[in-house]
């Protein structure tokens, strides 16, 4: 069937730039999309399978900070043969010695050994989070923003099985590697989500669906310290199931995400997917904007097609993208004098 113009859409031209022939894209059509379902749905389930998942995991271990403490000093006790919180024997041992509450409060500062454990386990999430941030280029030329998401859900249910068990299996270790692999998805997360919204949104919906990534981060940090106060999940009995909660996003992904179309873009640049490109954008914006979109996705992919792709040394020696560099960076030191970065430091530590 031959796509015909729909009245009502403008026409678009190309612009001159730099000796450069750029497709000129308008911010907005003269008919302006509204949300279908299928977008609704897709963007909730990248949003709560991936954005959500990772401010669950930077804030879960913030309020039982010291319930994990204790169990950490209880299993290292018991590993060197002692027994914990006893008035005999290794009683008097760092690991095994009976504490009072002023000295629950303090054994972080009187045991550096402990101190330093329980500082992996919290910087394994941004430690894993750039190793994630790095390979998200790769899994999304590779896979698509879509697959990759999915194929990132593994790495979150390794995760919460690790960390949930770890109390089970009387292993400081499991918990360090589980928090490592949810460092890891978290970084997938934080690179390939944008992604997936960026590409599945109409141009008038862009900025309010790009929003909801931060927006759901802010929203996990803020129900995990909830959930980890002591009259819910935050004791010695139940913090595991507290760190078990975080698959529930995961699993919820898994299901729904397969349903959801891929982005159109990634169907019509990397698979050559014309008709895949079209019913993709019919069920994200309706089938009025399938004439406008493939317009324009034709026009970048000529523009790009035969360009090389852009490296880490292109940012530095490109005058026009060391400026763009130089300008985001600008704006990630003010933000961290605004104080924002001291308040999300706090919830790993």
């Amino acid at each position: 069937m031959k796509l015909q113009p729909h009245p009502t859409e403008p026409r678009y031209t190309s612009v001159l730039i730099n000796n450069e022939v750029v497709p000129r894209v308008p911010l907005f059509s003269s008919m302006s999309s509204k949300p279908t379902a299928w977008l609704a749905f897709s963007v909730f389930s990248a949003v709560f399978g991936s954005s959500f998942l990772f401010g669950y995991n930077i804030g879960v271990l913030n309020a039982p900070q010291n319930i994990i403490g204790l169990w950490i000093r209880r299993t290292r006790c018991m590993g060197k043969g002692g027994i914990p919180d006893s008035e005999e024997g290794m009683s008097k041992h760092l690991w095994c010695e009976k504490l009072n509450k002023q000295g629950e409060t303090n054994m972080f500062a009187d045991n550096g050994e402990l101190n330093t454990l329980w500082a992996l386990i919290n910087a394994f999430i941004p430690g894993g989070a750039i190793l994630g941030a790095l390979a998200s280029s790769f899994l999304v030329g590779r896979f698509g923003p879509k697959m990759s998401l999915i194929l990132n859900n593994v790495l979150a249910v390794t995760a919460a099985i690790l960390t949930s068990l770890s109390m089970t299996a009387g292993s400081v270790e499991m918990l360090i590697i589980g928090r490592f692999f949810a460092g890891v998805n978290s970084g997938i997360s934080a690179g390939v989500t944008p992604t997936y919204l960026n590409e599945i949104s109409p141009p008038n919906l862009r900025g309010a669906i790009g929003s909801t990534h931060p927006l759901s981060i802010m929203t996990a940090i803020w129900i995990s310290q909830i959930f980890g106060l002591p009259f819910v999940l935050g004791t010695s009995e139940r913090w595991p199931i507290l760190l078990a909660l975080a698959a529930i996003p995961a699993l919820f992904q898994l299901v729904t995400l397969p349903l959801c179309p891929d982005s159109p873009k990634y169907l019509y640049f990397s698979r050559q997917d014309r008709e895949g490109a079209q019913n993709a954008i019919r069920k994200f914006q309706g089938n009025a904007k399938i004439l406008t979109e493939m317009t324009l996705m034709e026009e970048e992919y000529n523009h790009v097609k035969d360009k090389p792709k852009v490296t880490i040394g292109d940012l530095l020696s490109d005058p026009f993208l060391r400026r763009t560099l130089f300008i985001m960076l600008a704006l990630m030191v003010f933000q961290m004098f605004s104080g924002l970065d001291a308040v999300r430091i706090d919830k790993y530590y």
